[in-house]
């Protein structure tokens, strides 16, 4: 399943890696210096048991969502003062 997660921070790159573990094709939609860094080095989860990177989309803007494959499942992990800048349409991150 096309999975795409609103607020790609600590949190929502978590849940985004371990549905890239699971097998779900994730796109990430976050900060410009996090997507960048997911971009060089893709997305690194590193537990007790050891480090995993994961190949995800990771993008600043909501219309990545739309471009392409649409997402099955859309989660949004911002923080509450965030609700309205980010239902104010792509590229509101």
């Amino acid at each position: 399943m096309q999975i795409a997660i609103m607020g790609a921070g600590a949190i929502g790159s978590y849940y985004g890696a371990l549905l890239a573990r699971a097998g779900h094709a994730v796109t990430l939609i976050g900060r410009a210096a996090h997507v960048e860094a997911i971009h060089h080095k893709g997305l690194m989860l590193e537990t007790a048991s050891g480090r995993e990177t994961f190949e995800v989309t990771a993008s600043t803007s909501v219309s990545a969502c739309i471009e392409g494959r649409r997402a099955g499942a859309f989660l949004r992990q911002i923080h509450g003062y965030r609700n309205r800048r980010c239902s104010d349409g792509p590229g509101a991150v």
